[in-house]
């Protein structure tokens, strides 16, 4: 069985199922970063395997947060663990079950946050 844990995001009239490791859930819940200057926006630091993913888009440029949405930048931001060769990413309760189904996976938490 693989523990694993869910990001639900809405908003926008869509919504997003995104499955995610240990490491990603604990940079999401992690302290927020230092604000230089009082800035509203700030580059953040990466875990190495949050990194790793999303540098296989050749458009990534790096995560921002901002001062009064740290959690959620993270969680959008979060890519969905590889398993089988597919990112753990869906837009659909349905799609999500049949592969929680499929690959044994038991979900320990879970994060609710907005599409913006």
């Amino acid at each position: 069985m693989k523990f694993l844990y869910l990001i639900s995001l809405e908003g926008q009239g869509d919504e997003t199922k995104t499955l995610v490791d240990q490491e990603t859930w604990d940079w999401i819940h992690s302290p927020r970063p230092t604000f230089v200057n009082h800035s509203a926006r700030e580059m953040e630091t990466l875990p190495a395997s949050v990194r790793e993913a999303l540098e296989e888009d050749e458009h990534f440029d790096g995560v921002f947060v901002t001062s009064g949405t740290c959690e959620n930048d993270r969680a959008i931001a979060a890519p969905g663990v590889k398993l089988g060769g597919v990112r753990a990413s869906f837009g659909s309760t349905m799609r999500l079950l049949a592969f929680v189904r499929a690959n044994d996976i038991d979900i320990v938490d879970e994060y609710h946050g907005c599409i913006y």
